[in-house]
C-alpha cells in the first residue's frame, strides 16, 4: 500500500539532511519517536531530482514505513487544472503556477517485511495508519522548506494552503483529516442535493454519496463529511457480494451508519456507498 502527497514551493530551495529532518520531527511530534525509531536509508543527491528514504517502525505494534521524499526543480504542471476544484483555497488568494519546485512525499507500508508478517503481504487496514504519518511527514518537511505554499494529496486532487494544512493536522491528527485526504463535492438540481467523494479509493474503500432530498448542498455535504469521517476511523468495510440486495453499516457508540454499495447516481458503471441512515445507538 503506497499514499502519496505533494508540496508545491515558491523558491528553489536546497535540501535538507536527515538530522535535520528528525530534529523537526522530534520538534513537531515527539510521541512518534516515544512510539517508535526512525532510521535513515538514503541521502539527498544533487541532480535532476533529490532524494531520502526514511524507515520508521514501532517496535510495539510491528508497524513499519518507508518515507520517500523526492524534489522535482519545476513547477507542479496541474495546479491550474486543479485549483477551480480546491475548495480549501480562498477564493482571493492568487496561487503561484509558476513556483520553482514542488516536492513529493510517499509512505509505503512495509509491515509485511517483518519476518512475523512476511507470508501477510501489505494491509488495507494500515491505510489510515499510513495517512495520518504522511501528514505528519508533510507537516514537518513544509517547515524545512520555508517557501512551500501549497499541498495536495493524491487522489483528492485539490489544493490546500500550507499554513491552512499544518493548523489542520495539529488540530485534527491523529484523527483522520478528511476535507484534506479526499475531496468532498456537491450538486442540486433545484430539488435535490448530491455530495459524492473523490479519493477514498485511495484507502481501498469505495467512494460515497449522500442524496439530500431537498436542494441544501451544506447540508448534502455535511452529512457526506460525517459518513466519510466514520469510514475512515473504521479503516474499512465488508462489501457484500451482492451489492443492492444487501446494506452495509458502521457502528460507533453514538450512532449506527448504513450505506448501500450501488451503482453510481451518475449513471456509469462505477460502485459506490450511497449513504441510506444516520440512527441513534
Amino acid at each position: 500500500m503506497t499514499i502519496t502527497a505533494l508540496l508545491c514551493c515558491h523558491e528553489n530551495e536546497p535540501p535538507s539532511g536527515y538530522d535535520s529532518v528528525i530534529r523537526q520531527i522530534t520538534q513537531d511530534w515527539p510521541q512518534l519517536l516515544q512510539q517508535g525509531e526512525f532510521r535513515n536509508i538514503d541521502v539527498f543527491t544533487e541532480g535532476e531530482e533529490d532524494g531520502l528514504s526514511v524507515e520508521y517502525q514501532e517496535p510495539a505494534t510491528g508497524f513499519r514505513a518507508l518515507i520517500t521524499c523526492s524534489i522535482a526543480r519545476e513547477p507542479f504542471e496541474q495546479t491550474e487544472e486543479l485549483l477551480p476544484q480546491s475548495p480549501l483555497w480562498p477564493a482571493a488568494e492568487p496561487f503561484n503556477h509558476q513556483h520553482a519546485m514542488h516536492v513529493i512525499v510517499t509512505i509505503d507500508d512495509v509491515t509485511h517485511l517483518n519476518t512475523a508478517n512476511a507470508a501477510d503481504g501489505p494491509t488495507a487496514g494500515n491505510t489510515p495508519r499510513l495517512a495520518v504519518l504522511l501528514s505528519q511527514m508533510l507537516v514537518s518537511i513544509g517547515a524545512l522548506f520555508r517557501s512551500a505554499f501549497a499541498m495536495m494529496w493524491f487522489g483528492a486532487d485539490h489544493l490546500v494552503p500550507m499554513d491552512l494544512f499544518t493548523t489542520m493536522a495539529k488540530q485534527v491528527l491523529p484523527r483522520p483529516m478528511t476535507e484534506v485526504w479526499v475531496l468532498l463535492s456537491g450538486d442540486s438540481d433545484g430539488k435535490t442535493a448530491i455530495g459524492y467523494t473523490q479519493g477514498m479509493t485511495e484507502f481501498n474503500i469505495p467512494e460515497v454519496e449522500v442524496v439530500h432530498g431537498a436542494p441544501d448542498i451544506n447540508a448534502a455535504l455535511s452529512a457526506l463529511q460525517e459518513a466519510t469521517t466514520v469510514l475512515l476511523f473504521a479503516g474499512g468495510v465488508n462489501i457484500p457480494a451482492s451489492h443492492t440486495a444487501d446494506g452495509v453499516a458502521v457502528e460507533t457508540p453514538e450512532f449506527r451508519y448504513g450505506f448501500e454499495y450501488c451503482p453510481t447516481i451518475f449513471g456509469d458503471s462505477q460502485m459506490v456507498l450511497r449513504l441510506t441512515e444516520i440512527s441513534p445507538m
